[in-house]
């Protein structure tokens, strides 16, 4: 364990920062926008007798997906994403790098877990919508939600910049792009939904005065 780079190796279910991305999702596939209302009745009940019920255990009524994303409710990212076809949702959920290796150049890089996906069954997807049931690695996370940051682009991490002998440049290393994963207007309207999410929503401790911060709580 002295050895292990948890960046890379460690697997755990990333819990309620994936909202982001399912709201991403269900935004590109246009089966809602931010002002999408929603009436939260606190839970959701699912075949096989499963519920599934928000965090803070209440209903909060009438709400936008803004506020979905601000307060963090499980019920309404399930609704956000209810109409994707399960193999869409799978499909979107490896363009964002899970269950790949990063290729970050570190020899204990893991795929993680998302095997559940392909299982029948919407639970699966539910689940997964807010973060559980899946696992991931922090370093696949974080460059999932950078893709918010880069226009809608999945960008290739790297730790060395440049390698040299003798004073002679051997190879450079430049940000490389993956591939295309949302369109540059869902990147962005997801970016300004995450802003609220620091400002008035879960994330507000996050906030640097005189910076637009954006966030999510998990």
């Amino acid at each position: 364990n002295v050895y292990n780079n948890n960046a890379v190796y460690h697997n755990y279910e990333p819990g309620s920062v994936m909202k982001s991305l399912s709201m991403a999702i269900a935004i590109e596939t246009e089966k809602v926008s931010p002002d999408t209302l929603y009436n939260d009745e606190g839970e959701i009940k699912f075949a096989g007798g499963h519920i599934i019920r928000n965090s803070d255990l209440k209903a909060h009524g009438l709400v936008d997906m803004t506020e979905v994303l601000a307060s963090s409710l499980n019920t309404g990212i399930i609704f956000a994403t209810f109409e994707i076809h399960n193999k869409v949702f799978e499909d979107y959920m490896k363009k964002f790098g899970f269950g790949e290796y990063v290729n970050i150049g570190i020899s204990q890089d893991s795929k993680g877990d998302i095997s559940k996906l392909s299982k029948k069954g919407d639970i699966y997807k539910a689940t997964s919508s807010y973060g559980q049931g899946l696992t991931v690695t922090p370093l696949q996370m974080l460059n999932a939600i950078n893709v918010l940051a880069n226009d809608g682009n999945l960008v290739q991490p790297y730790i060395i910049k440049k390698i040299k002998y003798e004073d002679e440049i051997i190879k450079t290393f430049e940000p490389e792009i993956i591939r295309k994963v949302v369109s540059n207007h869902t990147a962005s309207t997801l970016a300004a939904m995450m802003v609220n999410v620091v400002d008035s929503g879960h994330a507000i401790k996050a906030g640097v005065e005189g910076y637009y911060i954006a966030g999510k709580t998990g």
